[in-house]
């Protein structure tokens, strides 16, 4: 229902663009449910589950943005002990005969639904927004938002879902995002409010993680992780700092069609950054253009490479320029395409070493070029 605006303009001729960037916004649902499931720990990762739904009656909230021509993600946070958050690409695109996609719902448009069932895209195996009830007038109608993830769908190795049960979890949540429009924050637990389930009730409850019927909105924000190594002799703590530098370290230079530790895209560099840099993943492109100069000036990646250049990721760009893999029978994900036959190209942002300073965004990068630029890694 809340609404917190992150940018007004108001002006007598402005641009779609310029209009559509001042509307962004995060609002939020009341939740229902959240469950996040992994019934064999550390021996089947296809097992893996999440299930988030918000519903709220007479909601003030408003479907803005277009997940048909502009794709959407999809952040599943997970708090406790052992917190885990991940992000889901929905890449745009229309559904069609036995091909994953978008559908607009209601004439005139008052939702749109997600379906890839095969998992051609990611574990995203259902997805839904909605507006329904008497029309988009403030307090008339029923928000809807939820998600289906399936752990066995989506392509490459095992696992797809690396967000699990935090063994025992207090709280969390699901940030949907249009690109190019606003976000539907669903928050669970803590000020939240709600039940939390952890499951099993002996011994670690690392197999299920539910929590339902918060009484409160919000956004769920992602929890420090702390982990505890323990031996005969002592006991060692790590804990993320709370007030970090945004740019921890980078790794090595790639092609475009990223192949992290035999993991393809941003799911395996996330989890390259965070293997490497504790509490970390891939920069984004704005992540990088907000570090300070003295983050980048001197760095060097985890083979002490100097770092002169950046990929350019960035969820609201085109996906043609995000090296989406659009072949016939490719993925359809960002940063999976690896030759030059079609359309699909990515951005760089060239790095001044000596200084820390970053170049403009460059489009039309071949992403089959070897070792051309890095990715950086930001807590």
């Amino acid at each position: 229902m809340h609404i917190r605006r992150c940018a007004l303009a108001v002006a007598l001729t402005v641009t779609a663009v310029l209009a559509s960037r001042a509307g962004a916004a995060d609002q939020t649902v009341l939740g229902k449910t959240l469950l996040v499931k992994d019934p064999k720990p550390n021996v089947d990762a296809s097992k893996r589950g999440v299930g988030v739904l918000g519903k709220e009656s007479a909601s003030s909230d408003t479907l803005m943005g277009n997940p048909v021509a502009n794709g959407a993600t999809v952040e599943i946070i997970a708090n406790g002990t052992t917190p885990s958050d991940q992000v889901f690409t929905l890449p745009a695109g229309a559904a069609g005969p036995g091909t994953p996609g978008w559908k607009a719902l209601g004439k005139p448009v008052n939702g749109y639904s997600y379906k890839d069932a095969a998992g051609v895209n990611g574990p995203v195996k259902t997805a839904l927004i909605k507006k329904s009830g008497s029309g988009t007038k403030s307090g008339s109608g029923t928000f809807l938002v939820m998600v289906n993830l399936n752990g066995a769908l989506g392509p490459g190795p095992q696992p797809h879902i690396t967000v699990v049960p935090p063994a025992p979890g207090t709280d969390g949540g699901m940030r949907f995002t249009i690109n190019g429009g606003d976000s539907y924050c669903v928050a669970f637990g803590s000020a939240a409010g709600g039940k939390v389930i952890n499951a099993p009730a002996k011994g670690t409850p690392n197999k299920l993680f539910k929590i339902v019927g918060p009484t409160s909105e919000g956004c769920p924000t992602v929890a420090s992780a702390t982990t505890t190594t323990s031996t005969t002799t002592s006991t060692t703590t790590t804990t993320c700092p709370s007030t970090p530098p945004s740019v921890r370290g980078a790794l090595p230079a790639t092609v475009g069609r990223f192949n992290f530790n035999a993991q393809l895209g941003l799911p395996g560099a996330n989890a390259a950054c965070k293997a490497n840099f504790a509490c970390s993943q891939a920069c984004t492109r704005q992540q990088l253009q907000a570090a300070p100069t003295s983050e980048l000036a001197g760095l060097k990646d985890i083979n002490t490479t100097t770092v002169t250049s950046f990929w350019a990721i960035d969820s609201t760009a085109p996906i043609l320029q995000q090296c989406n893999d659009d072949a016939v029978g490719g993925s359809g994900l960002n940063w999976e395409y690896g030759t030059a036959h079609t359309a699909s190209r990515g951005q760089q942002m060239t790095l001044n070493n000596s200084t820390g300073v970053l170049g403009p965004v460059v489009g039309g990068i071949q992403c089959n070029i070897a070792g051309t630029s890095w990715v950086g890694c930001c807590q």
